[in-house]
């Protein structure tokens, strides 16, 4: 089962974390998934991808030529989505937005 986080680096808010469909697998499945939130954020915020597992616990930026089929779904791995220079007046949309993804089946 594979997760993702949301963290803004200022701002007010905790961490949001989602559980994604299971057919969300590796790093190009999530990106490509999530594409929709990145085009979202366009001019409203900067978005950094972070791969984590056991080599990595504080994540790992993702360089996606080389990390494109790296497991997001095994135990312990996850992607950690740091969302910087945000208004804190649209980080409650960014959250709303990006819990959808968690719902998609």
């Amino acid at each position: 089962m594979a997760t993702a986080s949301l963290h803004f680096s200022e701002g007010t808010l905790d961490p949001t974390t989602i559980t994604l469909p299971d057919d969300i697998t590796n790093v190009k499945k999530f990106m490509d998934t999530i594409s929709d939130f990145v085009d979202s954020a366009k001019g409203q915020a900067t978005l950094k991808f972070y791969i984590v597992n056991k080599e990595n616990p504080d994540g790992r930026l993702i360089d996606l030529d080389v990390d494109k089929d790296e497991p997001i779904n095994e135990e312990g791995s996850s992607v950690k989505v740091v969302v910087e220079n945000v208004t804190s007046d649209i980080e409650a949309a960014f959250i709303g937005e990006f819990e959808a993804y968690g719902q998609e089946k």
